[in-house]
């Protein structure tokens, strides 16, 4: 049982087809976990946006895409003075059939009591 509090921002996909969907997680004060997100589908993109407030306004987006390996994804950091971009692991894996149509965030991902934005698309 996950820590975390899930709060989904759309309830419905976007389009007939279910093409994406997005929501909340904030990440407890106390010991972080891993966070399964349930979206309803095996996503085959994943965006997350992780408002650093440890570190001033930073912004990281972490993307991982099909075809990627589990884990490995793409980070982008933004700050006023620069943007980042770079390849990293220990990122989202997407859910089996058998647990779940959805992916999850690793509780290394998380800073106590941030807000992370997620975006999954199929």
């Amino acid at each position: 049982m996950t820590a975390s509090t899930l709060a989904y921002s759309q309830s419905r996909p976007v389009s007939g087809e279910g093409a994406m969907t997005s929501g909340t997680c904030t990440w407890p004060a106390s010991a972080l976990e891993a966070t399964k997100i349930y979206c309803g589908f095996q996503p085959a993109k994943i965006r997350l946006f992780l408002n650093d407030t440890t570190s001033g306004t930073t912004l990281v987006i972490l993307e991982w895409f099909k075809g990627m390996p589990a884990g490995s994804y793409l980070k982008t950091v933004c700050s006023a003075s620069t943007q980042l971009v770079y390849s990293a692991t220990g990122g989202p894996t997407v859910l089996s059939d058998a647990t779940g149509h959805g992916f999850t965030i690793p509780a290394a991902l998380g800073v106590a009591t941030m807000i992370t934005y997620w975006e999954a698309w199929r």
